[in-house]
């Protein structure tokens, strides 16, 4: 599929990013790619600790109390899953870097104090109690590491494909951790291994340190009720749809078995008669990250599919069966192929699970949805590994090793017509996801991640010699062409011609700078446009906005104008950080009667005069606005408005602008003309 890309080095633009003040210095690229090599070096350091940490901490909890102490320190990602809820919100509020260096100092002393106490023979509730804490800091690490992306990142395809490289990294990692925690516990045994996943935990710090610094993106607190009032609208919102609440059902039942499972793995190689050692618990670990790790090029098949309900229980079968054949062969090799084999269908369930809940629920809450159920899955896998034990005193190590493999296919044969009903109902959105994935900014995201940008997607339509991006006017959307074609233009001069399949706008998915071209509509077009501030929560994590947010004087701006006097401080905000700022030269028109407009003007600076058939009528200031008219009635620009003197606008998208005002928006569209005017 054609693009308009060109490829310049690791900074790739679009054609015209038409929207790039200019290009990056050699002395930059060097400086971010150094940057992102340290924070995936970090990231892999990090990684590696926890899956070490796991496996040493769990074979020392079996030593000290045999599968009941197992169950008990795995109930430490309850606390765990509640703490990641306020770590994402505070990920905007701290320096990002500064929460990157602390974590892992934090971690390394916790983890070093459990390595003490597991020296000293200190009581085994201080190893729980600190445990308990790491698990806690520990997820304050991925959101700001999230955050942090669009800063280091010059353009979004960078920041996309190192998105795409840290997963990668991550899966590595963790096999790579799980062989290291094998080693650990056969050789020098759990106090030391504690200590030197400290002594790495600090390396990970040092690593980080080298990073450019940058300031908190969001200077509110914290608080708690608000992040409380957003996660209950996100399970509202499952809950009320039902094919929604089915898929999130299938979800939690797999992160329960999984914690089942994380249990039961260390009492099967410890006490269960699989004749591997003490370093078969990391071996066993590292044959599911290698699975989980060979299933991802087998998602990508899936972007574009219309149906996923297969795939998605095919994924749920390969993970929980496996773990009844464990019960019936006890064989290592055999044994270590099985968990090959469920580490693939964890990971195949896990993207198409992620998939499918963000095809059911409302585009508009699919980030906070998708946050509430990780946190959920947290906390299910902890609840998980605290009943293992219980079953293993009801059903011994076979029987519960059996019941656990056999809760998923159960489910699917149980829940298949209702799962298939829920996958036909889903909005596959075909057309888009292939258009997307033709596109090289979008084609390392994994199908999660490229189902969320889809879903944030906006149609939009032009006339004939429209114009759809203004030369010298700040961007914030991104534009992918779906029908007809448009000609680009500098200074006037025709440069080239765009058609169905290309793409342009794309640097202002990560900052505000002018267009260097104008982009204007060849006969009808329809495009598909995506705004900054839904790009970066698709593809890192929901809370991540852009690095440079729109000021306090701006928002207070906003206040003042009579239309928008009813929101709120925090929707004024939200919407003073989707708007754009737009600078107009004198004698330009910045609308022209009778044209179709999508933005609702507000000026900033300078003046501007009203024309009704090349009559003026009045002037505009500082304060005042103009074009809800055609915005919110969807009619035709009712007057030209020009510039008389070079001035600064404050322009906010139609949708944005409905959106903000909600029912409000139709009364107001009732209103006479002249009230508006």
């Amino acid at each position: 599929m054609p693009n308009c890309y060109a490829d310049d080095g690791d900074h790739t633009a679009s054609w015209a990013s038409v929207s790039t003040a200019g290009k990056n210095s050699p002395r930059d690229d060097v400086s971010t790619r150094r940057a992102l090599r340290r924070l995936a070096a970090a990231f892999a350091g990090i990684t590696a600790c926890e899956w070490t940490g796991n496996i040493v901490l769990s074979v020392c909890a079996f030593d000290a109390g045999g599968p009941l102490a197992v169950g008990l320190i795995g109930i430490r990602f309850l606390p765990a899953a509640l703490a990641g809820i306020v770590a994402a919100a505070a990920a905007t509020r701290q320096s990002r870097k500064r929460i990157l260096m602390v974590v892992p100092v934090i971690r390394a002393l916790l983890v070093g104090g459990i390595g003490a106490a597991v020296l000293l023979r200190l009581p085994f509730g201080v190893i729980v109690t600190l445990a308990a804490l790491d698990a806690m800091i520990g997820t304050a690490y991925r959101p700001a590491q999230a955050a942090l992306l669009p800063w280091l990142s010059r353009t979004p395809r960078q920041l996309a494909h190192a998105i795409a490289a840290l997963g990668t990294i991550k899966m590595i990692a963790q096999v790579v951790g799980a062989l290291a925690g094998g080693v650990v516990v056969a050789t020098i045994g759990a106090g030391a291994g504690f200590l030197g996943v400290a002594a790495v935990l600090l390396l990970v710090a040092a690593l980080t340190a080298g990073i450019e610094s940058d300031s908190p993106t969001d200077h509110r607190p914290v608080r708690l009720r608000p992040l409380a009032r957003e996660s209950l609208a996100a399970v509202r919102a499952v809950v009320a749809n039902r094919d929604a609440a089915l898929i999130a059902r299938f979800n939690g039942a797999r992160a329960l078995v999984r914690g089942l499972w994380l249990a039961l793995v260390v009492v099967v190689v410890l006490d269960g008669g699989v004749d591997l050692g003490r370093s078969a618990v990391g071996a066993v670990w590292a044959a599911a990250g290698a699975g989980a790790l060979l299933a991802v090029p087998a998602t990508f098949a899936l972007a574009g599919r219309r149906e996923l309900a297969g795939p998605f229980g095919i994924g749920l079968v390969l993970f929980g069966l496996p773990v009844s054949f464990v019960a019936l062969f006890m064989n290592p090799l055999v044994d270590l192929f099985l968990v090959f084999v469920q580490g693939a269908g964890y990971s195949f369930s896990e993207v198409t699970g992620t998939a499918l809940l963000q095809r059911t629920v409302n585009p508009r809450l699919a980030g906070q949805v998708v946050g509430v159920m990780e946190s959920s899955k947290l906390a299910l896998e902890g609840l998980g590994a605290f009943l293992a034990p219980a079953l293993v005193t009801l059903l011994g190590i076979s029987g519960s090793l059996a019941a656990t493999g056999m809760i998923l296919p159960v489910l699917v044969i149980l829940g298949w017509p209702a799962l298939r009903r829920a996958d036909a109902n889903a909005q596959s959105r075909e057309h888009e996801t292939r258009l997307l994935r033709g596109l090289r900014l979008f084609d390392r995201l994994r199908l999660a991640e490229l189902e969320c940008v889809v879903a944030s997607l906006r149609r939009q339509r032009f006339a004939p010699d429209e114009v759809i991006v203004r030369q010298g006017d700040a961007g914030r959307l991104f534009y992918v062409l779906a029908t007809g074609s448009a000609l680009v233009t500098i200074d006037g001069l025709p440069v080239r011609t765009l058609q169905a399949g290309d793409a342009f706008g794309e640097i202002a998915l990560l900052r505000s700078v002018p267009r260097t071209a104008t982009v204007t509509a060849v006969g009808d077009v329809e495009l598909y446009a995506l705004d900054r501030d839904d790009f970066l929560p698709a593809i890192a994590g929901d809370g991540v906005r852009a690095p440079h947010e729109a000021s306090n004087a701006l928002v207070s701006a906003l206040g003042a104008v009579p239309l928008l006097a009813r929101l709120d401080p925090e929707e004024l905000a939200r919407l003073a950080a989707r708007a754009s700022l737009v600078s107009v030269r004198r004698d330009t028109e910045i609308v022209r009667e009778g044209d179709h407009g999508q933005r609702f003007y507000v000026v900033l600076r300078g003046a501007t005069e009203v024309l009704h058939n090349g009559t003026a009528r009045r002037m505009l200031g500082p304060g005042d606005s103009f074009g809800e008219i055609a915005v919110l009635r969807s009619v035709p620009r009712t007057a030209t408005v020009r510039a008389t003197e070079d001035a600064e606008l404050c322009a906010i998208e139609r949708e944005d602008l409905v959106r903000a005002l909600g029912s409000d928006a139709s009364g107001l569209a009732s209103v006479p003309s002249d009230d508006l005017a």
